[in-house]
């Protein structure tokens, strides 16, 4: 496929691993990046955060690269970077190089799969340790915002899980059981390889062929749909340290494979995309109430939530929901106008030609695409924001800002009367 000098195709290699190659002569640096179904959503609550302890775990050495020091080294040699993310539904890889490594980068890069070694694995765990520590308090307790609101969201389910696991689960992994997670999920019908920038298609897919061929093709893991029991309005208040108090007004939304999804997309731009969007001029700009509030958008294979997240004085937290509520309920009662629909929507068009200048955004777009919801062209996507309607977007608002889907969560320093406020909201908004 064909975008200006960009060039997108895919292949798929004997063992059923896909390969997306998205060539971009204009640039200067190479993006390599594997996805894997490997995330919290295929964990059980006894091995909850085994997902990105083998994330971890790779990074520890290979038969060639025998400890992390060396592995390191050897990587940024190439003149980049390689990390790795572990989300809900997905663990990332990426390895940034310079064009004249490239062929070195893909046989390395290899060897993060097909021969770990599983070393220092009590060492990991101390890490881990620490990184968990950065989500509670000084009482334990999980203060992390996201984290409470996936639990509120899905309490029953592995949507709910943390990431990082629990302290118990941590220290009680083995390597048994982290290499059968990894025979399990890190086979090739599990996988998708995509390198984006200064590369030709031809030596990319030779190069993934020679390394990853060897990959098992194993069975491809599906994914068991979630449903919601919400009835009514959730919040929760956790008390925890600061000046500040960090406040998540959440409500439940459409999955990435919605036919409302770049509705979504474009009601978060119009919610919050520069100064002049509904929240940062109406709460922040026009009323000095905060000085640091966004939303977002999180989408999953068959559920997604709409979220603002803001940090507010104590004082002022049932003032800003108050306000952020006043906002949502605005657009279920009203269309928004003609120009501000239309001024998001072209920046929205923008950014995907922003985007051809980013390989890792290509990496993701392409790839993560692929994993999950098969990957298309700019063009198409491009098409598919523009057939949006402003009153597809009234009517998403109207089905999904809802008491039944609205949950707040509060972390902070908070006054009684606060709490009393924010509940009392909560259990009165209606669009």
């Amino acid at each position: 496929m064909e975008n200006h000098s960009l060039t997108y195709r895919k292949s798929v290699l004997d063992n059923g691993l896909r390969v997306i190659t998205v060539e971009m002569p204009h640039l200067h640096s190479v993006e390599i990046s594997l996805y894997v179904k490997a995330g919290t959503r295929f964990e059980t609550e006894a091995n909850n955060g085994i997902s990105h302890f083998l994330e971890h775990m790779l990074f520890r050495g290979t038969k060639n690269m025998p400890n992390s020091y060396q592995l390191h080294k050897r990587f940024e040699s190439l003149g980049g970077d390689i990390n790795a993310v572990t989300g809900v539904e997905d663990t990332c890889y990426w390895l940034s190089l310079h064009p004249r490594y490239f062929a070195r980068g893909v046989a390395l890069f290899s060897e993060l799969f097909l021969s770990p070694r599983f070393a220092d694995m009590d060492t990991e765990k101390q890490i881990i340790l620490e990184e968990i520590l950065n989500e509670t308090n000084e009482r334990g307790e999980d203060i992390d915002i996201d984290n409470l609101s996936s639990k509120m969201l899905w309490p029953d389910s592995s949507l709910g899980f943390p990431t990082l696991g629990t302290r118990e689960n941590v220290l009680r992994f083995t390597e048994q059981e982290v290499r059968s997670f990894f025979e399990t999920h890190y086979t090739a019908s599990n996988m998708v390889l995509c390198i984006a920038g200064k590369i030709e298609h031809e030596q990319a897919l030779s190069l993934a062929s020679r390394y990853f061929s060897a990959l098992p093709r194993g069975q491809e893991i599906q994914i068991t749909p979630q449903k919601s029991c919400q009835q009514a309005a959730r919040v929760l208040f956790k008390k925890n340290s600061g000046s500040q108090a960090n406040v998540q007004v959440c409500f439940r939304a459409v999955s990435y494979n919605s036919p409302d999804y770049y509705a979504i997309l474009l009601l978060q731009r119009i919610m919050d995309y520069g100064n002049s969007s509904r929240l940062q001029w109406n709460i922040r700009e026009r009323q000095g109430l905060v000085y640091d509030i966004s939303a977002s958008v999180s989408s999953f294979h068959d559920t997604g939530t709409f979220d603002i997240d803001f940090s507010v004085a104590p004082g002022k937290i049932s003032r800003v929901v108050q306000e952020v509520l006043r906002q949502i309920k605005n657009l279920t009662t009203e269309l928004v106008s003609q120009e501000e629909f239309s001024r998001a929507r072209r920046r929205c068009i923008l950014e995907f030609d922003f985007s051809l200048d980013n390989v890792a955004k290509m990496a993701d777009r392409f790839g993560w695409n692929e994993l999950y919801r098969q990957g298309e062209s700019l063009e198409a996507e491009r098409k598919k924001i523009e057939q949006v309607t402003r009153e597809q977007i009234f009517r998403l608002c109207r089905e999904h800002f809802v008491n039944s889907g609205l949950n707040i969560v509060v972390v902070g320093q908070y006054p009684k009367e606060e709490e009393v406020r924010v509940n009392a909201l909560a259990r009165e908004f209606s669009p």
